[in-house]
């Protein structure tokens, strides 16, 4: 049986959406604050704008300042921004999907994935 600890990656589809932004992310931010995020868990956010990952991760942070529960810890944020990665693309069009294949199933990515 799998502990709770276990590494794990999470892939978010729409990411740049609202229940994202507002709900998803900062629940995962309040986990990782809370020490209960596996030690190896990347967070892929997939959505079709075309974000660098600078522009994501100042959108991530903005969002988690409006909406963390107390003011937004930087070392936690810190720690939380090297797990999350953005990756684009339409779920729309077929040729993203081997793409995202690829990255999940590198070496660096655990088997255990909740899309």
């Amino acid at each position: 049986m799998q502990s709770l600890l276990d590494d794990c990656a999470y892939v978010i589809f729409g990411a740049t959406g609202n229940l994202s932004l507002s709900k998803l992310l900062p629940a995962l931010y309040h986990l990782e604050q809370a020490g209960r995020l596996p030690e190896v868990c990347p967070i892929i956010c997939c959505g079709r704008r075309n974000y660098s990952e600078d522009d994501w991760l100042d959108l991530v942070r903005e969002e988690l300042t409006n909406r963390a529960r107390d003011q937004l810890d930087e070392d936690v944020f810190s720690k939380f921004a090297s797990r999350i990665q953005y990756f684009m693309g339409d779920m729309n069009e077929q040729e993203m999907y081997p793409r995202l294949a690829k990255l999940v199933t590198t070496e660096e990515f655990p088997t255990n994935i909740a899309f």
